[in-house]
């Protein structure tokens, strides 16, 4: 009950943010409505209790490395702060902190870089829970959509010191380092069709291709990455408890990503020219569908790589309402999102439902 609670506060204020709606005597009501409701999400994470996804071998990993450093085996950084957690704080601090890692960083980037704050933490809410279920991915997540200033202002080496330390809590956020490069890139719309429809033929024909390659890398790497590799292409079937199965998440995730690339790609590309930042997304986006449609396919443990650069979708919708517009369809494309984003946030609670309903806290346990 609680997840929907916040689905639908945020939903009402994200519909009287784009629609510009003003409180007399409150002129920063959105402000603080944003305050609030990223707190009330960090309070939640931090408090839980027994609540999402791995809590037990992360709990357990915890305890486990907290007693005795050498056995962990787990990416240094996040190895460390258990160690530090469990000999100095207790669990309870411990996903404070991490749930301040994972959370503050990406809402402080959407403050900075979305027109409309509270819809993109609707998004953000709507498609992962805004990161209240943190674990290692989402620490590494945080700190690369941090970086992103970095990226923007061509600074190469606080970026890459960034990826460095978000690569001692999880390995594959290094997926994100070409983002740099491609940045600033204008690549023309028909070029990004071309390449997503291409892919999606081969995803769906043969995957040879692409398992081939990714065992290259394996081959290629140190024995740490060569056994990550391994372990996630030797377990393709595996659905990881997920209700559906690895072809279900291909044409569910090409929907979705449809659904955030292509219609604002048909309303906004001339605009990328003009703004920087837009043309960022629509790239990271583009990197994130190509990258979607080449590893889903090969494993859904491999499909996880495009958690990082699918944060950009956070921005690509609320710059539809940068556009000029009438109130009426002001409200109706409002309207289409929000019941759009009520189907699919009812699907991410429905996947790994007994994890998350009902909340237990640390304080009633």
């Amino acid at each position: 009950m609680y997840l929907y609670i916040i689905f639908s506060v945020l939903s009402v204020l994200a519909i009287l943010e784009v629609c510009r709606i003003k409180f007399k005597g409150l002129p920063l009501f959105y402000n603080y409505a944003y305050i609030f409701i990223i707190s009330v999400i960090f309070l939640l994470s931090t408090l839980r209790w027994e609540n999402g996804t791995d809590w037990a071998s992360y709990f357990n990993y915890f305890n486990s490395v907290g007693k005795n450093l050498n056995t962990g085996y787990m990416e240094i950084g996040y190895t460390l702060l258990c160690y530090l957690g469990y000999n100095y704080l207790n669990y309870t601090l411990f996903l404070g902190i991490i749930g301040f890692l994972s959370i503050v960083p990406v809402a402080i980037r959407i403050k900075e870089y979305s027109h409309f704050p509270l819809l993109a933490l609707l998004i953000w809410f709507s498609t992962s829970f805004a990161h209240m279920f943190p674990v290692r991915q989402t620490v590494a997540v945080s700190l690369f959509i941090f970086s992103w200033k970095y990226i923007q202002n061509r600074r190469l080496f606080p970026f890459i010191c960034i990826i460095a330390a978000a690569s001692t809590f999880h390995l594959p956020v290094l997926i994100t380092l070409p983002i740099y490069f491609i940045w600033n890139k204008y690549i023309p719309a028909k070029i990004f069709i071309s390449i997503i429809l291409g892919l999606f033929f081969l995803s769906i024909i043969s995957n040879n291709i692409f398992s081939n390659f990714f065992y290259s890398l394996g081959n290629i790497g140190n024995s740490y990455i060569e056994d990550k590799i391994n372990a996630y292409m030797d377990n393709s079937d595996e659905t990881f408890g997920s209700v559906y199965s690895p072809f279900q998440v291909l044409v569910r995730g090409c929907i979705n990503r449809s659904f955030y690339f292509f219609l604002p790609l048909m309303l906004l590309n001339e605009k990328r020219k003009e703004n920087s930042v837009m043309n960022a997304v629509f790239n990271m986006y583009f990197y994130s569908f190509s990258l979607f449609l080449i590893v889903t396919p090969l494993s859904m443990a491999l499909g996880r790589l495009t958690s990082y650069t699918d944060i950009s979708q956070l921005f690509l919708l609320p710059f539809l309402f940068t556009l000029k517009m009438n109130k009426k369809n002001t409200i109706l494309i409002i309207t289409i999102i929000v019941l759009y984003l009520s189907l699919r946030f009812n699907g991410v609670v429905s996947n790994y439902k007994d994890l998350y309903i009902p909340y237990h806290s640390v304080l009633f346990k």
